[in-house]
């Protein structure tokens, strides 16, 4: 974030920001994870769990490249 905001600085740029809400919840779980819960099977990450930060990343990265964005 501190490079991205040097950039938009030293380059005269403008800058949006955002936030989304529960966003480890979008990551797609790889391991199995044993859970007390009501009825149902979950398909997502659980939030609070090791990986889920690891996964939300993954697919964010997945999704920027699929808009043609590049890794500063």
């Amino acid at each position: 974030m501190n490079t991205a905001t040097a950039i938009v600085a030293e380059g005269d740029l403008e800058a949006e920001n955002g936030d989304i809400d529960t966003a480890y919840l979008y990551g797609d779980v790889e391991a199995e994870i044993y859970i007390d819960q009501s009825d149902g099977f979950i398909v997502q990450a659980l939030y609070g769990t090791m990986q889920a930060v690891r996964q939300w990343n993954s697919k964010r990265n997945q999704q920027s490249r699929g808009s043609k964005f590049q890794a500063l």
